[in-house]
Formats: C-alpha cells, structure tokens, sequence
C-alpha cells in the first residue's frame, strides 16, 4: 500500500473528524440567512398603525408595564416601514426579551423572549453560543481547520485531480463508484474553496472582535477625533436627542438608543448607521447629555467599517438578494463535500481491504504448495 503525503493524511482527517460540523454549520448558516422572516413567521409579524407616533418614553413605559422589576436597556428604532420599535428588557427574574411596541396606540403588539424560538436555536447552535463564550471561541478556532482544509484540498487539487482534468473542473454524467464521487467532490472543492474561506475567516473575526479591534486599526488610518456640540442647557427628550444627533452626523440615522440606567445620570448613547443602506460604514455614536443637551459626536472609525464588512460578508448582507441566495449555495457545499468525501474514503477503504484480503489468500495458498500428494486410492487430477 503507497504511503500517503501528509497533506493528504491531514485533509482526510480534517475532513472526517470535523465534516459533519462542517455541514451542520454550512446548513444553519443558510437558513439563518432569512433569520428575521423566519423570526416573524414564527412569532407573527407586527402591523404598526398610522398616526402620529407616542414619545419614545411612553413606548419604554409600556414595555416595562409588561414586566415589572425588568430593566429596559435599549430601544431598537425601525429600519423601514412597516416595522415597530422593540425595547429591549433584562426581566427581573432573568433572560433577555424584545417587546415590540406600536409607536401610535403604545400596545404591545409582540414579545420575543431569546431562545422561544427554533431560529434562535438554530443561531446559537451556529454561533456556538448555546454554550456561552467558550462556544463562540471554539467555533472560530474551528472555523480556522476549514481554513487549512480548504487549503490542503486546493493543494491536492493542483496535484492530482486534474488526473483526468474534465472530472476535476465540472461534475459531469456517465461516471459511477469512486470515480463519480471524485468527481462531485473535486470540481466542487475547487469552485467553492475560496468563499468557503472567506466565510470561515469572518465567522473567525465575528467570534473574535476583540482581535478586528486590535489588530486592524495600525493597518488603517487614523480614526476621526470626536466633536463636541454645546447644548441649549434644557431637558431633552429621547426623541429630541435623536434628532439632534442626526442633526449633528448628517446622512446618518439612529439604529437604537442606550437607555440612561435607572437612577444614574440622564445620559442616553445613540447608535448611528447610514441612512444608505447601501453602505456599509459601520456603526458610529453619539453621547447625549439629556439634561443639559450637550452632545459628544464620534463618527465611525475605519475599523467600524471593516467590522462592518465582516459582518456584511458573512451574514450576507452586503450586496443584496444575490448575495442571500449565494450564501444559501454555498452553506450547502459543506454537507456535499463532507458526504462524497465520507462515501470515497469508505469505498476506498473497502477496495484496500479486498485487495489485501485477496492478497493474503494468494499467499496462504503459496505457502502450502500447488500440487498436494493424492491419498493413496484416490483418483489422479486429469492432465
């Protein structure tokens, strides 16, 4: 039996060991691509009202009234038309919940605990989050294996597959056992290899920001320095505050409001995201002072805006439904390649094991001779 290169012995066993995770990954990543819709389907989608909308005090006010002793700590602003506010609370007997309120009546209209949902599951189980952070960092250093496997495999490519070269460049009909698994396996490695690690590198920088944050800024210029805006010295409201803040960071608009925490200071911090969502500009903040108006403006640093891309990229997001339905592909590929994979090494397995089995018999019958004595009265073989 050849001895294998060790680039092959560790693409085969990157593959069998860590493939079925690989394939549940690719295939949650796909479905948690139309995460919101499903989110709504399984929840049921609010239906604002039209009028004049409530303060945004009031729609914090009745979301609490939903939980008592709860600690609202954020409000997510609509992203389009047709959507409510959310608030969200920590619940005074543990967990997080979202409470959809409509912005005209002030009802609650839907509430969304994390984890009452199959997507919130499915997420978690992608993010590795199910099991906190040792999870979500055992998910990106697997995600860097995927790395090294697609690698390896493109390596072997170059090496062997385009043996022949028509079966390794595009899956083709006619072909049966090994051959045809191959030749699944092979043209799909070598198209799919590069977004595969492109997927696997911003799943590693999502479950790594703190090394995005780290490493990245001496790479990119130096951030904007941040402006103050001097206040009137009066009360704001949180939907005053909002405004000025997009007042301050034109083309920007409020994507949600850090709520001042009970019985501290009344000062509010205001997310801003474009108001193109075309763009991807990451996500910049503004500090508000409710009491006196007084504003702190930080426009999005470079590093914001790779983050922002990362994020984009992975989750599909940055160039639209074609990009949705390429990552719906591509988290397919796993589960194709770790099969044809699996079923290739077992039949060769299998054709091996024949082979020496066949091998050992042909010995054992060398062994022991090919022309026996006869017992005497027994007939000789005919010449």
């Amino acid at each position: 039996m050849t001895a294998l290169r060790w680039d092959v012995r560790v693409h085969r066993w990157l593959g069998l060991l860590l493939g079925v995770w690989f394939a549940f990954a690719g295939v949650t990543g796909a479905v948690l691509v139309f995460w919101k819709p499903i989110e709504d389907l399984e929840f049921g989608a609010p239906v604002p009202r039209a009028g004049a909308a409530l303060p945004l005090e009031a729609l914090v006010a009745a979301a609490l009234a939903r939980h008592p002793g709860g600690d609202a700590f954020r409000i997510f602003l609509p992203e389009r038309a047709g959507e409510t506010p959310r608030v969200e609370i920590l619940r005074a007997g543990g967990g997080r919940v979202s409470v959809h309120v409509d912005a005209v009546s002030g009802a609650v209209v839907s509430e969304r605990a994390w984890g009452g949902a199959t997507i919130h599951w499915l997420y978690d189980l992608h993010s590795g989050g199910i099991i906190g952070r040792n999870g979500v960092v055992t998910v990106g250093v697997v995600g860097v294996a995927l790395v090294v496997l697609a690698l390896l495999g493109l390596v072997m490519w170059v090496r062997y597959a385009w043996r022949p070269l028509r079966d390794a460049i595009w899956p083709r009909a006619g072909l049966r056992g090994l051959r045809r698994l191959r030749n699944l396996h092979r043209p799909a490695g070598l198209w799919f290899a590069l977004p595969l690690m492109l997927a696997a590198a911003t799943g590693f920088g999502l479950a790594f920001p703190e090394i995005v944050r780290d490493l990245l800024p001496p790479l990119l210029e130096a951030a904007p320095p941040s402006r103050r805006v001097t206040g009137s010295g009066k009360p704001m409201t949180l939907a005053e505050a909002l405004a000025a803040a997009e007042t301050a960071m034109p083309g920007w608009r409020g994507a949600w409001i850090e709520l001042p925490e009970p019985g501290g200071a009344p000062d509010s911090v205001l997310r801003m995201r474009p108001a193109d969502p075309a763009r991807l500009d990451g996500i910049a903040q503004v500090f508000v002072a409710l009491d006196s108006g007084e504003l702190k403006v930080t426009p999005a640093a470079p590093v914001e805006r790779v983050r922002a891309w990362i994020m984009a990229l992975h989750n599909g997001q940055a160039f639209g439904l074609a990009h949705q339905m390429a990552i719906i592909l591509l988290g397919l590929v796993p589960a194709l390649l770790f099969a044809t994979g699996f079923l290739a090494w077992r039949r060769r397995r299998r054709s091996v094991a024949a082979r020496e089995q066949q091998a050992e018999r042909h010995e054992t019958q060398r062994g022991r001779g090919g022309d026996h004595a006869k017992p005497a009265g027994e007939p000789a073989a005919p010449a």
